[in-house]
């Protein structure tokens, strides 16, 4: 392993820490993520929340798009390239692997309540990429118009809450990528 790649692998687990240590994390940890909504004929419907705030999500996600933006060092992309090059046979590269695998294919999966939007059921991806490059990593045009879209066909909260649980579950894969290049580390020191 070059010292290049060992400084990539060291700053994947540095920003990982960054992600772990978050008061974005903590809050979530403490309050959960929740989505309530209910109806009264009297008041009619009433959606409600329960998350993070949102200066804390912000500081979140700049951290986060280190890992999907793969113009970093240290993006799951540039990571697995170096840990597939890896002259080693360990059950670390395999872990490292797996996960990524995983988080792929999660990030394919359909939203978990099944939201639908022009008959399209939205995918944890692409409701995970509109609110990042929509609304909070950078504003892609196209994306905040679909944000807005989805604000007046009422699926704005209900998909808001989706983000909120796979930017959680992201982080979860990240501690397995990171837990794995660790062990590499090791081996090579």
């Amino acid at each position: 392993m070059t010292e290049n790649e060992k400084r990539a692998f060291r700053s994947f687990d540095k920003k990982v820490q960054e992600l772990l240590d978050s008061r974005y994390l903590k809050s979530a940890q403490n309050t959960g993520i929740q989505f309530n909504f209910s109806w009264n004929e009297n008041t009619g419907v009433d959606q409600t929340r329960v998350a993070p705030d949102e200066e804390s999500i912000k500081a979140f996600l700049l951290t986060l798009r280190f890992f999907v933006q793969n113009n970093e060092r240290m993006s799951i992309y540039n990571i697995s390239k170096i840990v597939d090059d890896l002259n080693i046979n360990s059950g670390s590269k395999s872990k490292f692997q797996n996960a990524r695998l995983e988080l792929n294919t999660y990030l394919d999966n359909p939203s978990n309540v099944h939201i639908t939007f022009n008959k399209i059921v939205l995918t944890l991806g692409e409701i995970f990429m509109t609110f990042l490059y929509g609304l909070y990593a950078h504003e892609n045009e196209e994306k905040a118009k679909l944000l807005e879209t989805w604000k007046m066909a009422g699926i704005y909260p209900l998909a808001r809450t989706e983000f909120d649980n796979t930017v959680l579950d992201i982080l979860d894969l990240l501690s397995v990528m990171r837990s794995a290049t660790n062990e590499m580390l090791q081996l090579e020191a």
